[in-house]
């Protein structure tokens, strides 16, 4: 069995690193090829893959954004020149424009299948701001094996886009599988003893990137007007372009903590546990690991209608969802509900649904999916 991955945001995120290693560890033969616009993301390398075949090339410029038709024959023509296609069964497209348009060029040639993923971006840029593509979109969907997606609420957010036909074509041959998280939140579950009184102090949560997309600032607006009534405190951990107007509205504020970026796995699981509720309501989420970490440790989440793990938890269990994630009395609501719910079988229930979000369970997910194709 040998698959080539098709990922040109592969330099830039940790997730297909281990992806490919889980899946390495299950002796499918991998190859990897990633056009990027720059020379940091073409030096990146890795010491978990030593064994996967990895071309990262540093071809595409600005310019090929706008240019979608040039850029796919542009990458094409070079994936053709560093790729030996000889003994590949699979490709793995991992993303439905950027990746899936070079997949259906290989496949018209030289006849191989593939698979696409659908990503947010997918949906929330390319498909909202060009409607030229949709003819591009439409083969690339049509000429798949699989369509992949992260989640149930990423798959209702992009099939509502296409026509009756095309939407019962891609629902055949769609299959859900999740990302998954480090083996150190499965090996080391929560302590299952959140049993909150309704008047002691709650405990929030946020664990991200400081952008405009993940609407920080109603989180705290929210906390805010909560603490005009009853004592909630609220834990900000990560970096981004948003810190210092963030920083600044949590100024003298006694009862939000902000600790900064974490990159040990040990020390922000022990976060994790120490608080009753996570919260992430972004505008856009592809999936979100920091909620499935989160509920390993026993702790509820509250993260946005449709997106990010959306349609993996029943409704009023483990999880809360905001549909609008600008309105403050809503994700007021939705943190006292989920407050009222906190208990020590909530926190077990927490942890018995995150076994699916195992790497070594979706690695050999993916290996089923790909020995189709032998």
């Amino acid at each position: 069995m040998a698959v080539l991955h098709l990922s040109n945001y592969f330099p830039n995120s940790s997730l297909y690193e281990k992806i490919f290693f889980h899946l390495d560890q299950t002796d499918v033969k991998q190859a990897v090829y990633s056009a990027v616009r720059t020379r940091k993301e073409s030096n990146y390398t890795s010491s978990r893959l030593s064994d996967v075949n990895i071309n990262i090339r540093n071809i595409l410029k600005p310019r090929d954004q706008l240019f979608y038709r040039l850029k796919i024959k542009k990458v094409f023509k070079d994936v053709r020149q560093n790729v030996d296609f000889r003994g590949i069964n699979i490709i793995h497209a991992h993303t439905l424009y950027s990746d899936g348009g070079t997949a259906l060029k290989i496949k018209k040639k030289f006849n191989i299948p593939y698979l696409v993923a659908i990503r947010a971006t997918d949906i929330y840029k390319y498909q909202k701001y060009r409607p030229d593509l949709r003819l591009w979109r439409n083969s690339i969907l049509r000429e798949a094996s699989r369509v992949l997606f992260l989640s149930p609420g990423l798959k209702k957010a992009f099939l509502k886009y296409l026509g009756s036909e095309l939407k019962s074509k891609i629902k055949k041959k769609s299959l859900i599988i999740p990302n998954g998280i480090d083996s150190i939140f499965l090996k080391q579950p929560g302590n299952n003893n959140k049993n909150k009184r309704s008047d002691a102090n709650l405990k929030l949560l946020f664990v991200g990137r400081f952008l405009k997309k993940k609407n920080i600032c109603s989180i705290i607006k929210a906390v805010k007007k909560i603490n005009q009534e009853t004592n909630v405190s609220l834990t900000l951990v990560g970096e981004g372009s948003y810190k210092e107007q963030i920083l600044n509205m949590i100024a003298g504020e006694s009862y939000i903590n902000y600790l900064g970026p974490i990159k040990n796995r040990e020390e922000l699981r022990k976060i994790y546990k120490a608080h009753d509720i996570f919260i992430m309501i972004s505008e856009i989420e592809t999936f979100g690991l920091v909620y499935i970490e989160a509920l390993s440790q026993g702790t509820p989440i509250i993260y946005t209608h449709g997106q990010g793990v959306h349609g993996y938890f029943k409704k009023n269990t483990i999880s809360e969802s905001v549909k609008n994630y600008k309105n403050i009395d809503e994700i007021i609501y939705k943190i006292k509900k989920l407050r009222k719910r906190l208990d020590v079988s909530l926190s077990n229930e927490c942890i018995r649904n995150v076994q699916q979000f195992d790497w070594t369970k979706i690695a050999k997910d993916y290996k089923k999916l790909y020995t189709e194709y032998l």
